[in-house]
Parts: structure tokens; sequence; C-alpha cells
């Protein structure tokens, strides 16, 4: 039995932070018909994550090989962004930022936080390295689908069997020439997230300004059946090595079906719904 190391923990924080300076010259220009202006913005990015894995090794008889998996992650991120534009400057020599103008008004602010949160095993067994099977499956929720979809069940799983192993592939006159033989076939379900907006699947109003007056407007339409995109793959092949793996190669056979593809569908202006339009798992 095999517990090197049995149990596993990870934890990252990762720290970005992004100044932007721009200035735009009273005298010509984009800047000229503001009479000038500097923007300052600051933005930073943070990533906490910690990870906590399981894993068992185990051989029986010499033959058979077990391996186990279990294990959970969480993850938070966090964008904090602030800064303000300053316009009409008082004297054409100044900039800076620091340098005097007649108005300032915000500018880049950004708040946005989301979470991930995982669950994961997989289980691994050979017999004798001739007959492999592989099984896993994981559970995931993402804050952008909540509250009504945020988890997600993925699975899949493998079967191998390397031919060139058995007795009477080695003992036949194929066996000669044919060092390597070994057939395999998977499919598995697999979520995706990326690209999607911390708060893709909410409807909310944003704050701003009518004039100098403060104000809400209707920022975002949301759809509370959001949820993953998967992808369904499908794999055969086979791989061989030729006089002692001297030459070797691949072939296979591979389907990506991805499902409930995230798409921006629009909407008729004369609804009043923000940019016409309102994200759905439509796509395939």
């Amino acid at each position: 039995l095999d517990l090197n190391p049995p149990f596993k923990s990870l934890y990252g924080i990762d720290n970005l932070i992004v100044e932007n300076k721009d200035f735009l010259d009273a005298l010509h220009g984009d800047g000229f018909a503001d009479g000038g202006s500097a923007t300052n913005t600051m933005n930073r990015y943070s990533r906490k994550s910690i990870q906590n894995v399981l894993d068992y090794n185990i051989t029986l008889a010499e033959e058979h090989n077990l391996s186990a998996l279990l294990g959970s992650e969480r993850q938070y991120s966090k964008i904090d962004a602030w800064g303000a534009t300053r316009k009409t400057v008082s004297d054409p020599f100044f900039n800076e930022y620091q340098g005097g103008f007649s108005t300032a008004v915000p500018a880049g602010n950004l708040l946005v936080e989301n979470y991930l949160e995982s669950y994961f095993g997989r289980i691994n067994y050979d017999y004798n390295r001739k007959y492999y099977l592989s099984v896993n499956a994981r559970r995931d929720g993402y804050s952008a689908f909540a509250p009504g979809n945020k988890w997600g069940n993925f699975y899949g799983g493998s079967l191998g069997w390397t031919v060139s192993e058995e007795n009477f592939f080695k003992n036949s006159a194929i066996g000669e020439v044919v060092s390597q033989f070994k057939l395999r076939a998977s499919y598995g379900v697999v979520g995706n997230n990326q690209g999607i907006a911390s708060y893709a699947s909410s409807s909310f109003y944003d704050a701003g300004l009518n004039g100098t007056n403060p104000t809400l407007f209707y920022a975002q339409a949301g759809n509370k059946n959001l949820t993953w995109e998967t992808s369904k793959k499908t794999d055969f092949g086979l791989n061989f090595g030729l006089f002692n793996d001297r030459i070797t190669g691949e072939l296979g056979y591979y389907k990506n079906n991805i499902d409930g593809l995230i798409l921006s569908v629009p909407q008729a202006t004369s609804t009043g719904i923000p940019n016409s339009s309102i994200l759905t798992n439509i796509g395939s």
C-alpha cells in the first residue's frame, strides 16, 4: 500500500495591480473638446484558492493495480477598480492628473466577485498492465449561475487493452514485428464556465448620473435558467509500435459535441431590454 503522500493541501494567492494613466492635451487632438483631460484608474485583481486531495495506490498479488483520488477545491476571485477623469485644464502646461482642472467625474469604477466550488474523484484500475479501466466524476458550483442552476455534474470513463501483452500475440509471427499494440476508448461529459460574466444569470440595475442628478438604470436582463455549457467527448483509438518501438504511431477517432452553448439571443428593441439581448443556453 503506497501512501506517499496520502493527503495534499495546496493554498494559493494571486494578486495583480494595474494602474492606468491617460492625459489628453487641450490644444489639439481628442482632448480639445474637453479643454484637456486626465484619467487615472487603479485595478486590483485577486484570486485565492485552496485544494485538498486524498490519493491512495495499492497493488494486490503483483497483478492488480488500483489507485483512487478524492478531492475538493474552492476558488474566490475579485476585481476592485476605481478612478476618475478630470476635465478642462486651468493651464495648458499641466500634463498630469494632479494639475489644475475644473471638473472631475468617476471613471473605471468596478467591483466584481465570483466563487467556484468543486468536488471530484477518480478510480484507476489495471490488471497486469493489460486491461485498463478508469472512471471519474466531479460536481462544480459557480456563483454566476446562482441561485437556480449553479451546480453541474460531470463524469467520464475509459477502457484500454494492451493486446501486445497477451501470450497469443507475443507467440505469433506478428509479435516479432509489432512490439506494441493497444486499443482504447473513452467517453466523458465536461462542463465549461469560461468567458461567463460574474453575474451572468442575474437581472440588476446600475447607478449613474442624469446630468448632475443621481439615478438608477436597467443594466442587465438576467436568465434564471442559465447554467453550465457541456462538452460530450467520445474517443476511440489504437497505439502501435514496430521493430521494438523504433517506429511508433497512433490512429484515432474523436468527436466533441458541445451542447448548451451560451449565446446572446437578440430581443426586440421595443422590450427595453439592455443591449436588446439575453444570455441563453441555446447554441451547439
